[in-house]
């Protein structure tokens, strides 16, 4: 799905599926950063956590959202420090960044950025095959798909574990 089209498809849903999806496409790549980065990986979780408990209740959580990125923004990788081996690292970080902006802002800005950077961690983590990309966007696409008929509140948890019932190729190959 090109970003245009993304966009489109955003404008009709609201700010909270908007942050699901976002924290959806987030937490696919976690694994990326925990296997090629191992330096803060539990940070990247507790962002995804931080997300996922706070979307339905952002004022009352704001401070928590705002520390968690803090934290992340340590431990993602920079690039010019540590090496171009870890570009899949910093995608997979910066994709929970944006999910939790997300969270906050409900622009959907942070959530293309939430979407793209995690297609960009996984295009890399699969050494820019094409295949991983392109199983990734359609896990996207569908995951839009099945949010935008869910209702307003949703369990989360429970999406995503229906979402990733089998793992994508990218891990069983790579990890």
């Amino acid at each position: 799905m090109q970003e245009t089209a993304l966009a489109t498809c955003l404008q009709s849903m609201s700010r909270t599926k908007k942050s699901i999806f976002a924290i959806l496409c987030a937490d696919r790549c976690v694994r990326i950063f925990d296997y090629n980065y191992l330096e803060g990986a539990p940070e990247l979780q507790g962002g995804i956590s931080v997300a996922i408990g706070s979307v339905y209740s952002v004022a009352e959580h704001l401070s928590e959202i705002k520390e968690a990125i803090a934290r992340l923004e340590k431990v993602i990788p920079d690039l010019d420090e540590v090496g171009s081996q870890h570009t899949c690292a910093m995608g997979a970080g910066v994709s929970v960044l944006y999910a939790l902006n997300a969270v906050i802002s409900g622009n959907e800005k942070d959530v293309i950025l939430a979407s793209s950077n995690a297609l960009d961690a996984v295009d890399s983590f699969s050494e820019y095959n094409g295949q991983g990309r392109q199983e990734e966007l359609l896990w996207q696409e569908r995951a839009l798909r099945k949010l935008q008929g869910l209702p307003e509140r949703t369990d989360i948890k429970q999406l995503r574990d229906a979402l990733n019932s089998s793992p994508p190729a990218w891990e069983r190959e790579w990890l």
